[in-house]
């Protein structure tokens, strides 16, 4: 048995994609919304018995574990066969270890400074140091185990010197953005005496980091990141989502916070729904990435000016997204790291709990900056509520909503309606921008005559009998040669669309009348011109 059919037979399909889709049992087989393009209705279907995957809805993707891994991961056929022979505890033969592309040098490099941090953290005298300051957080042994934390050494070349004894060179370190090369080609570790945060990808490898800066009156900017690599691209990154994505999946919300030491915390206190961006703010990309395990999130931001502006625009994208959206609001204090850390895991897991609808939470900051008694109170407070409510998507959300307003306001609904028209509304064509997204390609979207000719070969494949009815109008064989899609593929389409001849029958005789029709419609049409 070859290392690929040994890796497929340890690992169980579902398990492997449940890890990044939420899957619920249909029939025989699984099904949920599809991870490389944005739909509501789940189109994305799984098949333990044949072991594949297949997307019926915009995309049409589809194959088997290996392939899955390569589209969500982004990496080659080398790197998902490793991902997965580790994952099922298969060592490859010789054979299979091709050599290395770049972003698989990158993830080994990372998991190979990963190591180094954290025994810095536990040897070295600046690591004593970071100890304290967790200790002081009240951050425990198995939260730093868990999430692997880290110290930077002091030194200039620390990371560089151990990379150069495991075969490494400086230019792979550079490329893997943990060296920084100056404009004299001097080549030096970008982190230093920092405490550092791996940043995990969601099938496990270490795609970058963050490190902070621990002196209150350090020179160096209190966070650094790893910057834009072939393995770490910090707009679709999440901090925390490897660790919490169980728990996000099981309770359908991911909480965004703004800080690693936040989601730490968080998940230490019980709460592990949790994840922060790193080094940017929230992205269309980090919503796409969340919106695989849930349509629910709540953002629970610092308490400051910087973080209310990031929750504002945190409030807009994910609306425009069509997220289910809350707040919560921590009034004691700063972030969910100081909450944990003054007042205890209880007081973060009941806070968690106290959140709003983003249109209340934008009703309430309202009412605390205006007067509601005066003309211009209400008609701030309107305006105020109507640059929020213009991102949401759903007409009967914003009917609710505009009702709500204008009785609490004291004014009439219709008036309300008109001078929220008045709104320079959200660029319809911009608020696509996130569903129309797949992978950062346009949506494909198949026309109605190549559905019907896949169709057509599906139902054929799976029921051989019903062959017969298109006789004299279509060759079988021909068009069999012309759709891309596996048998495997096509027969999990019949199976799940028609799952009993009498359907199947039925289908196919619409293809039959619709394609007769069309070609004498043709033929008349010619006829009239000649």
């Amino acid at each position: 048995m070859s290392d690929i059919d040994e890796v497929k037979r340890r690992l169980n399909i579902v398990d492997v994609i449940g890890e990044y889709v939420k899957l619920q049992k249909a029939g025989g087989n699984y099904r949920g919304r599809c991870p490389f393009h944005s739909e509501k209705t789940p189109s994305f279907f799984v098949s333990p018995e044949k072991e594949i995957w297949h997307c019926f809805g915009g995309c049409q993707k589809g194959g088997d574990v290996f392939r899955f891994i390569m589209e969500i991961e982004g990496v080659e056929f080398g790197q998902a066969l490793r991902t997965l022979a580790a994952r099922a505890g298969v060592t490859l033969s010789r054979g299979n270890k091709r050599s290395y592309d770049q972003k698989s040098k990158i993830l080994e490099i990372n998991e190979l400074a990963t190591r180094f941090f954290a025994r810095a953290l536990d040897k070295s005298e600046g690591g004593k140091k970071t100890l304290e300051y967790l200790a002081s957080r009240k951050v425990s042994q198995d939260s730093i185990e868990l999430f692997h934390l880290g110290y930077a050494p002091s030194s200039w070349r620390a990371l560089l010197e151990f990379l150069a004894k495991q075969g490494y060179s400086k230019e792979e370190a550079v490329l893997a953005g943990l060296a920084v090369k100056n404009e004299q080609g001097s080549v030096y570790d970008r982190f230093r005496a920092r405490l550092m945060f791996p940043i995990y990808s969601p099938a496990g490898s270490v795609a970058g980091f963050t490190g902070r800066v621990l002196t209150p009156d350090a020179k160096e900017a209190k966070y650094v990141n790893t910057p834009q690599t072939l393995a770490y691209d910090k707009s679709r990154e999440l901090y925390g989502l490897y660790q919490g994505k169980q728990d996000i999946k099981k309770s359908d919300e991911a909480i965004f916070v703004e800080g690693n030491l936040d989601v730490v915390l968080s998940n230490q206190a019980g709460v592990g729904n949790v994840v922060a961006s790193s080094g940017t703010a929230l992205t269309t990309s980090h919503l796409q990435t969340i919106g695989r395990y849930t349509k629910n999130v709540t953002f629970c931001f610092d308490s400051d000016q910087a973080g209310q502006s990031a929750a504002t625009r945190a409030f807009e994208l994910a609306l425009q997204a069509g997220f289910e959206v809350k707040a919560l609001v921590l009034d004691q204090e700063k972030d969910a790291a100081d909450m944990v850390t003054n007042q205890g895991s209880q007081a973060w897991q009941e806070a968690s709990k106290r959140k709003l609808p983003v249109m209340e939470f934008a009703w309430q900051k309202a009412l605390r900056n205006h007067d509601v008694n005066t003309i211009e109170g209400k008609k701030t407070i309107a305006q105020e509520l109507f640059n929020l409510l213009a991102y949401v998507t759903n007409n009967i959300e914003k009917g609710y909503w505009l009702a709500q307003f204008a009785s609490r306001l004291g004014v009439r609904e219709e008036d309300m309606l008109k001078e929220f028209k008045k709104v320079g509304l959200v660029d319809k064509n911009a608020g696509q921008a996130y569903n129309n997204t797949v992978q950062g390609t346009p949506s494909l979207r198949q026309d109605r005559i190549s559905y019907d000719r896949e169709n057509l070969v599906a139902i054929t494949l799976l029921y051989p009998q019903l062959t017969q009815l298109t006789s004299g109008v279509f060759d079988i064989v021909q068009l069999r040669g012309e759709i891309a899609h596996s048998d495997q593929e096509l027969l999990l389409k019949a199976e799940i669309f028609w799952p009993s001849e009498f359907l199947a029958k039925r289908e196919l005789e619409r293809i039959v009348r619709s394609f007769t029709f069309a070609r004498q419609k043709e033929e008349t049409i010619n006829k009239s011109s000649s």
